[in-house]
């Protein structure tokens, strides 16, 4: 079945919804606009949930509407099955969600030649994003233009070519475990983001606030702004900045590769007194040798190689060779101490 207007007076196919209506598209289903400015759903209220198994298309507007005023309405969702789609061929949102405590599930696809999701949320309830599909957004993933937090789970591919995540100024949450590809912005607030099993394909700029950065499977680059940081680069070779503040950059076993492999932190102690978390590649605690040779195995020293860079070299295994090293850019030998170490 479907549903189809290219009706030029901007009435078109709309489904418009009441205080807590449902409304449920089936399986081969299709409602498409292809007139002005009209999305297929809208609901300006609260407790609306939109499930899709078919698929919802708009040529000029924006496709699922829900919500009117983000400072009373809340509890709407849209959910989208494997073989679902919303799609806006315009630059408009597909999905607009202007509520609070607002759920997306999507298990098919959501996409847009501008912007894939849009939020305006104002409250401290989060709005919750679970992706085990499809989002791709021209310009934009996911944008919170409003101010309550995000909490996203990824397990599928969230793609833009420019912001794959712009989020809010309070404290956001990102578990990425599948693939992400275009800049992450976390802006304000004490935010996560944890892609340990996960890939990112883009910066990630986590904004003032005290962040934690998990890193992915692959080589990343992080940017942990103001505030006092935690950046755990994981596996590949990562470009870590701390940003203004006093940053603590983790490594854990496997998290660091070794000479040209090396990660590379871009400030250290730069704008704060930055410290290196080593702890956890050894078991017990290791000790500083400044620049002299190794002799054992859990020794950490530092190698002033040529030009304004310093190595510092991990020896783990014994073998009187650095196991793991890390790059600190335009960074003084002189001025590395054993304090500069959690050891």
């Amino acid at each position: 079945m479907t549903w189809t207007t290219r009706d030029t007076s901007a009435n078109g196919v709309q489904f418009m919804l009441n205080s807590g209506d449902d409304i449920f598209f089936a399986p081969g289903v299709t409602a498409q606009t292809q007139g002005l400015a009209q999305a297929v759903v809208t609901g300006a209220a609260s407790g609306h949930h939109v499930l899709v198994y078919g698929s919802l298309m708009t040529a000029n507007a924006g496709t699922v509407v829900l919500g009117f005023n983000p400072a009373t309405n809340s509890g709407n969702m849209v959910e989208t099955a494997v073989a679902g789609s919303i799609q806006s061929l315009s630059e408009a949102a597909a999905v607009s969600m202007r509520s609070n405590a607002a759920t997306i599930l999507n298990a098919g696809t959501i996409g847009s030649a501008g912007t894939a999701i849009r939020l305006t949320g104002t409250m401290v309830l989060p709005t919750t994003v679970t992706n085990t599909g499809t989002i791709r957004g021209d310009e934009f993933g996911i944008d919170n233009q409003g101010t309550n937090p995000l909490n996203i789970t990824n397990s599928g591919l969230l793609f833009a070519r420019l912001v794959a995540v712009d989020a809010s100024d309070s404290a956001d949450i990102i578990n990425n475990k599948g693939r992400i590809f275009g800049e992450i912005r976390l802006e304000g607030g004490n935010d996560m983001y944890n892609g340990k099993t996960g890939q990112l394909f883009g910066k990630l700029f986590a904004g003032a606030g005290n962040d934690t950065i998990i890193g992915g499977t692959r080589g990343e680059t992080f940017d942990g702004g103001a505030g006092n940081d935690l950046i755990i680069g994981g596996p590949g070779k990562d470009f870590m900045t701390g940003g203004p503040g006093n940053d603590t950059f983790r490594f854990l076993k496997g998290d660091s590769g070794n000479g040209s492999r090396a990660d590379v932190i871009t400030d250290f102690d730069k704008s704060g007194n930055d410290r290196i978390d080593v702890s956890g590649l050894f078991g017990p605690k290791m000790s500083f040798i400044g620049d002299d040779a190794f002799t054992k195995a859990g020794q950490v020293r530092i190698n002033d190689v040529r030009g304004p860079d310093v190595v510092v070299e991990i020896n783990t295994g014994g073998s009187l060779a650095a196991d793991v090293s890390i790059r600190l850019s335009k960074t003084s030998f002189a001025s590395m101490t054993a304090s500069d170490f959690v050891l």
